[in-house]
């Protein structure tokens, strides 16, 4: 399965659409489409819009195999995947739990948990080869997503737009 995504991916411009209800407001939004692939996650796939992997870390997604088949490719990003997945769905969900990196991203947002949104960066440049990969939607949970009703709590916001903020420095990824 890693080598059908690394295939998809392969040398052409990824598009990561967060979840910020901010997303909306960015006139870039309405162009993500002219991007090889689109990569949305965990509740923000809404139906209409084109996504070519759904990456997800909070959702079980043995109660949703008939969703998950409407994508190119399905990564579920968690560290305890084991005995998450029904027979229909081994196979055609990537699950990625590399534990030196969430250990990694830990440590860098101060003990908070590693968002969804952290971790699918370092996937796509960990695991993958794009020409360029590109960020929308990600306001750092200064804002609501657009399927909550309040910004999260979970995550550390400020520690996460630092480690960002210095990958788009070093060029390794590009906010739109």
């Amino acid at each position: 399965m890693l080598n059908e995504i690394r295939y998809l991916v392969e040398n052409k411009t990824v598009v990561l659409v967060g979840n910020s209800n901010t997303v909306f407001d960015n006139p870039a939004y309405k162009t993500i489409e002219q991007y090889d692939v689109i990569v949305r996650m965990n509740h923000g796939h809404r139906p209409g819009e084109r996504t070519d992997i759904w990456l997800c870390a909070m959702c079980n997604p043995t109660p949703q195999k008939d969703f998950y088949q409407k994508f190119g490719a399905v990564i579920n990003i968690r560290l305890n995947n084991d005995g998450r997945l029904c027979k229909e769905l081994q196979g055609k969900v990537y699950e990625w739990a590399r534990y030196e990196t969430w250990r990694d991203n830990y440590k860098n947002v101060n003990g908070a948990m590693p968002s969804t949104g952290l971790n699918a960066i370092q996937f796509f440049l960990l695991e993958t080869n794009p020409k360029k990969l590109y960020i929308i939607g990600y306001d750092h949970f200064e804002t609501k997503s657009w399927y909550n009703q309040k910004p999260d709590e979970w995550h550390n916001g400020n520690a996460e737009k630092s480690i960002v903020s210095i990958l788009e420095k070093e060029g390794k990824i590009c906010r739109l």
